[in-house]
């Protein structure tokens, strides 16, 4: 079906068989399509439909774009998760199996690096695994986006209703304390919401760091420099993983948002949990090397932050003064009668007695 008009065409169950046969044989076309025609009038086909469609045939990016549009941004995080969790598997299977072979007496230990095949292999299975990262962190800048708003309009909802006319002051003051506990409660309620999902993601991403470091500390010493080379080429990119996701949570917590709270999900990420869950993602308590890690990336990004404010500072700075400058020269300069400008008395003074005995106005110089 045609996208470029804006009057939708066909009949729904059309779009949704298409759809449908998409999933099956060309997936990658998947989104883009439902992308394209979501704002057609009359609606194409059903958000709950899309989704699940796309969990049927695995078109992981639709699906997630289908729980977004719904506002299951948990569900969208977690599907993000599990895929990137397959794809951290896929990075082990690109490292070079240099310990099993050293086990078995097949390896030559001659072999001092990477060979380029291995290191492009690596590198395209980590590259997919930072692309679901970034996955998650556009799903949790979604959740900001999107719940702010519903804020916003809860609370211009509270405010016209505990506004409204009529009932005694008591009364009105009696509504409008209502209003805002409500209001107090729902904000409490979607700070809650994103705080959990930055603390999953936040989690999994730590947890990835983890296993890898133990990893690197459980090598064999006969393990060849290949191996630890592709290892550190790992942990290097999950640092930057780490790196990239507390940049936009501190952006996405600073003072102008308050629905967001660092503190409570360091805090979190701090306390040991009684859940006792395995795995990558499972909630637990950081060790000491990881915590100054966490925290030596966190004062990363805020010197980041600190260095874009500074330089924006000095812009406006160089701006605001640049016209404060023009502005005062400008106040020095005005006109001056020329020296041979007629001095009589009555109408035919001034200005005009200038311009008439063909005497010109001169413009006074700027004074530094």
């Amino acid at each position: 079906p045609d996208s470029s008009q804006h009057t939708n065409r066909h009949p729904q169950r059309y779009h949704e068989r298409y759809l449908e046969l998409m999933c099956q044989h060309n997936p990658s076309h998947v989104l883009p399509y439902v992308r394209s025609h979501v704002d057609l009038s009359p609606e194409p086909f059903r958000l709950p439909y899309v989704r699940e469609i796309c969990d049927k045939y695995g078109v992981h990016d639709g699906l997630v774009w289908a729980l977004v549009r719904l506002g299951d941004f948990s569900g969208a995080l977690d599907t993000l998760l599990e895929q990137a969790d397959r794809e951290t598997e896929g990075v082990k299977a690109a490292i070079p199996a240099a310990d099993r072979e050293i086990e078995a007496g097949q390896l030559d230990a001659g072999q001092d690096a990477l060979s380029d095949a291995d290191r492009e292999r690596l590198v395209d299975s980590l590259d997919v695994a930072a692309r679901c990262i970034s996955g998650c962190v556009d799903v949790c800048k979604a959740a900001l986006t999107k719940l702010g708003r519903d804020v916003a309009a809860q609370q211009s909802t509270q405010l016209a209703n505990g506004s409204a006319p009529g009932g005694t002051r008591a009364e009105a003051d009696r509504a409008r304390d209502a209003a805002v506990r409500t209001q107090n409660d729902y904000r409490a309620m979607v700070g809650t919401q994103l705080c959990d999902l930055w603390l999953a993601l936040l989690r999994r991403v730590l947890g990835y760091l983890h296993c890898t470091g133990q990893t690197l500390d459980n090598l064999p010493l006969g393990a060849s420099p290949a191996t630890r080379e592709a290892w550190h080429l790992v942990s290097k990119r999950q640092r930057w993983m780490l790196h990239s996701v507390l940049d936009v949570l501190i952006s996405a917590a600073s003072p102008a948002s308050s629905l967001i709270s660092l503190r409570h999900i360091i805090q979190q990420l701090l306390v040991s949990s009684s859940s006792g869950g395995k795995g990558q993602g499972a909630a637990r308590s950081l060790g000491i090397a990881e915590i100054q890690h966490l925290l030596a990336v966190a004062v990363s990004a805020y010197k980041t932050e600190a260095q874009l404010m500074a330089l924006t500072n000095v812009l406006v700075d160089h701006d605001l003064f640049s016209t404060l400058v023009q502005l005062v020269r400008s106040q020095k300069q005005g006109w001056l009668a020329s020296a041979g400008a007629a001095t009589g008395t009555g109408a035919g003074t001034g200005a005009s007695a200038n311009i008439s005995s063909g005497n010109a106005l001169l413009p006074r110089q700027a004074s530094d």
